[in-house]
């Protein structure tokens, strides 16, 4: 019985919190699905939930580490959708090779992102609305 009153105080710790209320929210959106739907409940589907949204994890991942700095650039999600299209495009529409489109979409990426950060680090008013936002969360907890 104390184990499992320590692995429950593990679970509403706040830092592994957030992970357990995703995984028990998965797991319930899977189990209301097999009840629904015939067939959903099997390996594959669950395999092809997790292939088939891999980039919106390795996205979130690295949003994390964003966050924890302490810093938070809310263009990555623009710049992921933008690549997408561009990728898209170029496959589809001129039937480019993948080894020919991965370098220009990396690149392109990588240099919206730069340019998009340091126009952030330009503009004083960025670091002032970021301030006022720490502070109107702070003033939010502390109430």
């Amino acid at each position: 019985m104390r184990r499992f009153f320590s692995a429950c105080a593990h679970i509403v710790d706040p830092r592994t919190l957030p992970i357990a209320v995703t995984i028990l929210l998965f797991c319930a959106l899977f189990g209301f699905g097999s009840v629904m739907y015939t067939g959903f409940f099997s390996w594959q589907v669950l395999l092809d939930l997790l292939v088939d949204n891999a980039f919106l994890l390795i996205v979130a991942i690295g949003m994390t580490f964003v966050i924890v700095s302490g810093g938070i650039d809310l263009s990555v999600g623009s710049i992921v959708a933008l690549t997408i299209i561009v990728e898209a495009v170029l496959s589809e529409r001129l039937h480019m090779s993948v080894w020919i489109i991965l370098p220009i979409v990396l690149l392109m990426g990588t240099v919206f992102v730069r340019r998009a950060r340091r126009a952030d680090s330009l503009l004083p008013a960025a670091g002032v609305h970021r301030d006022a936002r720490r502070h109107v969360s702070r003033a939010a907890c502390a109430s």
